[in-house]
């Protein structure tokens, strides 16, 4: 009799847990929201991404297709109508999608060939898959563009260095208190040469990886902050070289030419020509 009533009580156990797991049950761990509060959606919706997603959260919101209707032909952006009804912008676009507006962003220019493929609209009118391109213009021809932006415009480019120089510091966990102005007028100071090496004149050009005369920024003293008083602006040769050195020691050592000579770097071969920077009169 123990045994039956035993195997009963087993049976009835397996049979609970069977259905504990079935319905989501973990036994280690919190349940998942969509397990503890199902959604339900009213039938005859089609259930598009967003709100697969909010059932998933277990949330029964429905977008509001009149009124993103209604901003849109308003002249709103998607990014606008989302902050407005504080909706997600994949749902905004979704739901333009479904009722047929779609968004503004169109590639009519986007030369599509037959084999899938698309013709770049830039300048290398090469022929290469949809992912690698932003709009009708391949990313490559992008970023030459914004290269030729950078190179173009002094004061545009020391900007870009100098935000550069600064999330760089401020990665490795170092203070960074010198500002964008101080750091132009630095290198206005300098004539855009080296600290330590007068002859040396600092590139700024981008486009051409990371040459040995590229501009970078030094601590006089080490273990300070990147402050205006304690940086310099020197290449990235001789800021390697230096080091711990101290400062003067380091110049005169230089200049004797007790120091050996930098090595050449060798470029790889790009195939690709950026504009050369411009001079100081243009800033």
């Amino acid at each position: 009799m123990k045994t039956e009533a035993s195997n009963k009580t087993n049976a009835i156990a397996q049979i609970q847990d069977d259905q504990k797991y079935s319905k989501g049950y973990r036994p280690h761990g919190r349940r998942r929201k969509s397990q503890l509060r199902p959604c339900s959606i009213k039938p005859g919706k089609a259930l598009h991404g967003w709100q697969k997603s909010q059932e998933k959260r277990g949330r029964t919101r429905t977008l509001p297709y009149e009124q993103i209707r209604n901003l849109r032909h308003q002249g709103h952006s998607g990014a606008a109508i989302s902050r407005h009804l504080h909706v997600n912008q994949s749902g905004v676009a979704q739901a333009l999608r479904a009722m047929g507006i779609g968004t503004r962003r169109k590639n009519h220019n986007r030369e599509v060939l037959p084999d899938g493929r698309v013709r770049c609209s830039g300048p290398c009118q090469k022929v290469k898959v949809a992912t690698e391109f932003n709009g009708s213009v391949c990313l490559d021809c992008t970023y030459d563009l914004r290269v030729r932006r950078w190179n173009e415009n002094l004061d545009r480019n020391l900007r870009k260095h100098y935000f550069g120089l600064r999330s760089f510091a401020r990665h490795r966990g170092d203070t960074f208190t010198i500002t964008e102005e101080e750091f132009k007028a630095k290198y206005v100071q300098q004539n855009g040469r080296c600290f330590y090496d007068e002859t040396t004149v600092m590139d700024l050009q981008f486009g051409n990886g990371r040459p040995a005369n590229q501009i970078s920024a030094d601590r006089l003293e080490a273990d300070g902050p990147y402050s205006n008083e304690n940086t310099v602006l020197t290449t990235l040769s001789h800021n390697a070289m230096r080091h711990r050195i101290d400062p003067v020691i380091f110049k005169s050592k230089l200049l004797s030419g007790e120091l050996p000579a930098k090595k050449q770097q060798k470029k790889k071969a790009t195939g690709k020509t950026h504009e050369a920077c411009p001079t100081l009169d243009s800033l």
